[in-house]
């Protein structure tokens, strides 16, 4: 294996050295689209033998990356840009998740990715002896958008599977996002893969556009609903598929039984993470009038000790612009301090009590540490609030187990917790993605791996009964209707008369 590579620095120090002198230098500017098309026949032919090869020999090179990473999780944490997180957020959010869901498709890849034979005991008889065997094909090459709130785990996950699927990657980061991707690349051709079948374009938004046009055959995004949008509409003119994680506006759903100075902690603790700005964040609490004055105080209390994280100005602005409108129309805060959710760099989260179902506050997708408390008669009423939403990405449950399940399962979301936030979503086993507006198709898990293949039936023809070839046409129909009604007739009679059709189809 060569030290350097595509003209990059040949050790993952050299990689950080170079970004910090010229941070765009990392990667390829946009190339025109004829470009892109000979840098996509170059990825082609790669990926074809990279499929080649048996499934457990890529399965083994990936198995190979949690180990890489560890040698290196103190360079690979430090080129992450996270200006709402610190070292260790990173770490235990990004870095040690990545390598896990590495180690989770490494050893689970082989069964979720195996040829499956379908029983032979629904082979309708009539229709002679059929085996069918389902098998999983990689896509081909595979681009993955990736987003600026968890810029390495997010398209780190989708790289991993997506190689462990037999596809070649091209990865569009975020901007100020490139040089993770790239000490990530390095790290995976440390590993053991083949350096040709990842490329790291430029962060520019044309960078994506253009490789769409070029043709690749499926597009992992992760971010905005309105950008999305914008993806899919490409997407139609060559009908290519995609897998989105789109915005939330997430709900917690606070029984009366519940550990409220859990609710509290875990409310808290996720809306500090990384300054609110993860889509799964929860957005909105519901609860009835005496859990909710229960719960207030203590709420105050753990945001009194949050602590201030920087955060974009435009997310603020726009999160700013619901809080003023909450506040005009009788809300009033009830943890935190206005004055300090005002700062882009001093941003603190903020509670406000009395938010109605209807307001901006509660129907937008903000990206900002704010929390809306809405009061219920019920949980039915709670459920029905939370549903209304045109998002569906994540929620919460608090309560005793039982209650909780009951209600997890009316909840409309593509993810839903139960007696915790949003922490349990970076288990590898856990497949993630959204329901409506936030989104289709699903990331990580077991189904984000098969999301990265295409499935192909075989049907093999088994034995010298073939009727369709053999039965003159009214034969055909009496043995047809013969079949039907002696399998599906819902009496006797139809049934006799099911044996008569077959007499008579067998005299002709």
């Amino acid at each position: 294996m060569p030290d350097t590579i595509d003209g990059m620095p040949d050790t993952i120090k050299g990689i950080m050295e170079h970004a910090s002198k010229s941070p765009n230098a990392l990667v390829q500017a946009p190339a025109p689209a004829e470009g892109r098309v000979s840098t996509l026949d170059k990825l082609r032919s790669v990926q074809i033998e990279w499929q080649r090869r048996p499934l457990t020999e890529r399965l083994r090179i990936i198995g190979s990356v949690p180990g890489v990473i560890a040698q290196h999780s103190e360079e690979l944490t430090r080129s992450v840009v996270r200006s709402a997180a610190t070292f260790g957020e990173i770490m235990a959010s990004e870095v040690l998740p990545l390598a896990e869901a590495c180690r989770y498709t490494a050893r689970r890849g082989a069964s979720i990715l195996k040829p499956r034979k379908l029983s032979r005991r629904d082979n309708p008889w009539w229709m002679g002896s059929i085996e069918v065997c389902e098998t999983r094909q990689p896509w081909g090459v595979v681009l993955i958008i990736g987003p600026s709130n968890y810029p390495l785990l997010l398209p780190g996950a989708q790289l991993v599977q997506a190689l462990a699927a037999g596809n070649a990657v091209m990865v569009k980061p975020a901007p100020n996002c490139q040089a993770t991707m790239q000490v990530l690349r390095q790290l995976c051709v440390q590993a053991g893969v083949p350096p040709e079948l990842m490329e790291v374009l430029d962060t520019a938004p044309e960078a994506a556009t253009q490789a769409m046009d070029a043709g690749v055959d499926k597009v992992i995004f992760t971010g905005a609903y309105a950008t999305g949008q914008i993806i899919a509409r490409h997407l139609t003119r060559t009908m290519k598929p995609a897998a989105m994680e789109l915005s939330g506006n997430d709900a917690v759903l606070v029984l009366d039984d519940a550990d409220l100075l859990l609710v509290a902690r875990a409310v808290a603790y996720a809306l500090s993470l990384n300054g609110g700005q993860s889509c799964i964040s929860p957005r909105r609490l519901l609860a009835t009038a005496d859990t909710l004055r229960r719960l207030t105080p203590l709420l105050a209390e753990q945001w009194a000790m949050t602590p201030a994280r920087i955060i974009p100005e435009k997310a603020l602005a726009v999160a700013q612009t619901a809080v003023d409108e909450a506040l005009q129309a009788g809300s009033q805060v009830a943890g935190g301090n206005r004055q300090h959710f005002a700062d882009a760099t001093q941003v603190r989260p903020l509670v406000l009590s009395g938010v109605r179902p209807d307001m901006p506050l509660a129907t937008e997708d903000l990206f900002a540490p704010v929390l809306s408390l809405i009061e219920v008669e019920h949980m039915t009423q709670a459920i029905a609030i939370a549903n209304g939403s045109p998002y569906a990405l994540g929620a919460s449950v608090f309560g005793s187990l039982p209650r909780a399940l009951e209600l997890a399962d009316q909840v409309a979301a593509g993810c839903v917790t139960i007696n915790d936030v949003l922490v349990p979503t970076a288990d590898p086993r856990v497949s993630f993605g959204g329901q409506r507006a936030s989104g289709y198709g699903v990331t990580r898990g077991l189904e984000g791996l098969r999301e990265l293949t295409q499935l192909k039936v075989t049907c093999q023809r088994r034995g010298r009964w073939m009727p369709h070839l053999t039965a003159k046409d009214q034969q055909l129909e009496l043995m047809m209707q013969a079949v039907l009604l002696l399998r599906h007739g819902r009496s006797l009679s139809e049934r006799w008369a099911g044996i008569k059709c077959f007499m008579k189809a067998a005299r002709k």
